[in-house]
């Protein structure tokens, strides 16, 4: 007689569910910025549109390995929103998260600051531009301003916004110079308050947020390290279409959905979980919804048990995260190799021999609304009438 088993793929998701908070990232529109720097005189008025959410459809990549380019990939430690496209976002005011100490470097490469509050520490990247030593500051995006604290040269912003103006830094107490004027320099932000320019620092071009999320008291911003943000931050949540996948082209690395496959038992096949965002185009690698999936699980069950367990293969389990929420780590571990802040690493990607993730979602070339999770060590013992769909029932002999 057949045992009847059940075979399933689980996602676990980045947010939704598992919010911890109902928090939105918002900006404010620069009027007079005109696509980059406007840099003319300090005297010259800055206008700024209402608090807005940032529009899901402008998101350029999620969390986790990510494609460059045709094989290209790095791992991305973030979300990157935009309010325009190309560089027309520069400038545009950014809007803290959450009130707290801030932290951060605005050096000459990577501009960037963190607030932390408590558990809930976001990061805030390529403010500004690259480049501008102090001999050459102030260097100004819209209504903001780069430049040097008179009491102890630390760096701070200037922001001029609805008739006011305001200077933080990571470091607090002392004085800015500032159109004639001294200034009060904090290092405290309060939620909703301009935390400064949206700009491409660290980057050729290409103006841009870069969130990201901390765990507490860390100040580490290379992308393997830092959090994913939607464990706190709201976002549109897509419907997923979850296919178990055979490879029918072990040479390309082809895969389609199981109709009617079967295995002699003893041979290692690898499985391919692809997680589709629905209602999205096909070869778009922008969408109405954002990408969230953070884990992903193969679990077996006999039929009249209640409870599922992780499918064990031959050299790992069927369990690959991202490690996007704060105190969860990356699985495999060896997902990607060592790298800097400059050059985080390159990602492990998934494949017919790898466990791992092969990413598609805000690829630079042949984007679709999905990545695939290989799941390659896998031994089904599968009986030579099964007809495997997600959720079908297997049968082994």
């Amino acid at each position: 007689m057949k045992k009847q088993f059940i075979i399933a793929a689980i996602l676990l998701l980045s947010g939704a569910a598992f919010a911890q908070t109902n928090l939105v990232a918002r900006y404010r529109l620069c009027n007079q910025c005109a696509n980059g720097l406007d840099a003319t005189t300090s005297n010259q008025t800055f206008t700024y549109g209402n608090s807005s959410e940032y529009p899901t459809n402008l998101i350029a990549d999620d969390y986790g390995p990510r494609q460059n380019g045709t094989d290209t990939y790095d791992w991305h430690g973030g979300i990157d929103y935009n309010s325009g496209s190309g560089n027309a976002d520069m400038g545009d005011l950014i809007l803290a998260l959450m009130g707290g100490t801030i932290t951060g470097t605005l050096g000459s490469g990577y501009k960037r600051l963190i607030v932390q509050a408590g558990g809930q520490n976001f990061g805030y990247g390529h403010l500004f531009t690259t480049g501008g030593d102090n001999s050459t500051l102030p260097n100004r995006s819209g209504g903001c301003w780069l430049s040097v604290m008179n009491d102890n040269f630390s760096r701070c912003i200037v922001i001029v916004a609805d008739g006011d103006t305001t200077a933080i830094s990571t470091v607090g107490g002392g004085t800015v110079s500032f159109d004639g004027k001294i200034f009060s320099v904090s290092n405290t932000i309060t939620a909703g308050a301009p935390i400064g320019p949206t700009g491409y620092s660290g980057l050729n071009s290409g103006a841009h947020l870069h969130l990201f999320s901390e765990p507490n008291g860390s100040t580490n911003v290379h992308d393997t390290i830092t959090k994913n943000p939607l464990q706190y931050v709201n976002y549109a949540a897509p419907a997923y279409e979850i296919q178990l996948r055979k490879v029918t082209n072990y040479s390309s690395n082809t895969t389609e959905p199981w109709i009617g496959i079967s295995y002699p038992g003893t041979t290692i096949s690898p499985i391919v979980v692809r997680p589709i965002m629905q209602n999205e185009g096909a070869n778009l690698n922008r969408y109405n919804t954002l990408n969230h999936v953070n884990r992903v699980e193969l679990l077996i069950k006999k039929k009249d048990e209640n409870s599922y367990k992780l499918i064990e293969g031959t050299t790992q389990k069927s369990d690959i995260r991202l490690g996007g929420r704060i105190g969860e780590e990356m699985l495999p571990e060896n997902m990607y190799t060592d790298g800097s802040i400059a050059n985080p690493g390159t990602p492990q990607i998934g494949n017919l021999t790898r466990q791992g993730i092969r990413p598609f979602a805000y690829a630079t070339n042949n984007a679709h609304p999905y990545d695939d999770y290989y799941f390659p060590n896998l031994i089904p013992r599968l009986h030579s009438d099964t007809n495997l769909t997600a959720g079908a029932l297997s049968y082994c002999p």
